[in-house]
């Protein structure tokens, strides 16, 4: 297997980027996927499947909130999923994502004046939903990988 992939596996694996404590270390999105097309070699070209995204949104979502101490609306997170994933997602496919998420116990809302708040009410199960999803992805990306040398 291609070393970055065995290293993005050890790093889900050993929960890198954690602190002593076991928090998760603050970062923004931007911060963390310029290190991730670093590691992985991937030019200024690369663009995300919006159908991907679309299709992985609860995990997108997770993560995202995870990453803002503050302001994780979904008007924010909307524009977030633009910015850094080129994604440009509807109110109608990402508010029922929230909505749902809260009233499976994952995500908790809070109301403020003009909008809703979201914060991660289930830490573990977030991060285990989280990286499960990464492991389903890198296993298949290294198999496409490997499938490439076929042709």
């Amino acid at each position: 297997m291609d070393e970055r992939l065995t290293r993005l596996f050890g790093e889900l694996e050993t929960g890198r980027g954690r602190t002593h404590d076991d928090e998760p270390a603050e970062q923004s999105a931007e911060v963390l996927l310029d290190a991730v097309f670093e590691a992985l070699s991937l030019d200024s070209e690369f663009e995300f499947d919006e159908t991907l995204v679309k299709a992985n949104l609860d995990e997108f979502l997770v993560a995202l909130i995870a990453m803002r101490s503050h302001n994780a609306n979904g008007k924010t997170l909307m524009a977030d999923l633009a910015d850094q994933f080129d994604s440009e997602l509807s109110p109608g496919s990402v508010y029922p994502k929230l909505h749902e998420m809260n009233a499976e116990g994952m995500l908790e809302m809070f109301e403020l004046v003009r909008s809703k708040e979201y914060r991660i009410e289930d830490p573990e199960r977030a991060a285990s939903m989280t990286v499960a999803a990464a492991q389903q992805h890198l296993a298949l990306g290294a198999f496409l990988y490997a499938a490439a040398d076929e042709f």
